[in-house]
């Protein structure tokens, strides 16, 4: 009898992630060639892509819907979507920050300055982030998470997503260790997120944008604040900034992991694979 977690459950489980994510790279490839026909200005391609990602992530999930019955594909809005959000949002905004600010304090000459608060700048940020976290989210922690936990288990399965969202950014362009460390280790996060959450992609999505939004309010020279430090510091501060990074990552989602436990998730009836699916993201 073929179970979940037998060897042809779960050679079923990654045979079908592994399509839902080709799907997802060829959207992908296809909104870059898109983006770059009708759009010149990469702030204006930016906003285009995201939109454009959102909206096929989530009409590819509807699509493939009737290969895999069983499984939900948590992208429905619910009534309690939106204090997962503003929770994932203020979850991450607490570890961002913790990350960089700690920066001050290991490495002497490192500052922030104040540049001032623009009100649109910071809007039309805040809007770009959670478009591209929710199409992000959909694509790694949607189905494919939801896919392969039953057959794998929690840390398995974070671990065989991880190095496929850096595969995303090395295409985006990343460098392979930068994508390797950094957005390998942010998909732990996210996914534990998004198990913690249980009930849909609410609350990753919000850790995912929370974070982002934190990191360019502190770092990007256009938002709220700049980091600022001599020039020959910048070896040491890219280093520090690194092991900084990896400890909040690691921290947040062993909190995450801990929360999940207490409250005994992976034994609710709601849990993604189950009968009866969560109703809302």
């Amino acid at each position: 009898m073929k179970t979940a977690d037998s060897p042809t459950g779960k050679r079923e489980a990654i045979v079908r992630s592994a399509i839902f994510l080709v799907g997802f790279f060829l959207l992908f490839f296809f909104t870059r060639i898109v983006v770059g026909m009708i759009a010149q200005r990469s702030s204006a391609g930016q906003w285009y892509g995201a939109a454009i990602m959102t909206i096929l992530m989530t009409v590819w999930t509807r699509v493939y819907l009737p290969i895999d019955r069983q499984f939900d594909y948590r992208t429905r809005f619910s009534p309690g979507s939106i204090p997962r959000t503003i929770f994932g949002l203020i979850f991450a905004a607490l570890l961002c920050s913790i990350s960089l600010v700690s920066l001050g304090l290991l490495v002497p000459g490192v500052g922030f300055v104040f540049r001032g608060i623009d009100i649109g700048q910071i809007c039309a940020s805040a809007a770009l982030v959670l478009l591209l976290a929710s199409y992000e989210e959909i694509a790694f922690r949607g189905y494919p998470l939801a896919r392969m936990l039953p057959s794998f288990g929690i840390w398995p399965t974070l671990f065989l997503i991880a190095p496929l969202f850096a595969l995303y950014h090395i295409a985006m362009g990343w460098a392979l260790l930068q994508a390797l460390l950094g957005t390998g280790i942010g998909s732990l996060l996210f996914g534990m997120a998004a198990i913690a959450g249980k009930r849909g992609l609410a609350l990753p999505i919000g850790v995912h944008a929370g974070w982002n939004f934190t990191t360019w309010c502190l770092t990007s020279g256009n938002g709220p604040w700049r980091m600022t430090f001599p020039s020959y510091l910048s070896h040491r501060v890219q280093t520090v900034g690194m092991i900084m990074y990896v400890i909040c990552m690691l921290s947040g989602t062993v909190l995450l992991w801990l929360w999940t436990k207490n409250r005994s998730a992976l034994r609710s009836n709601s849990w993604p694979g189950r009968a009866h699916p969560p109703a809302g993201a």
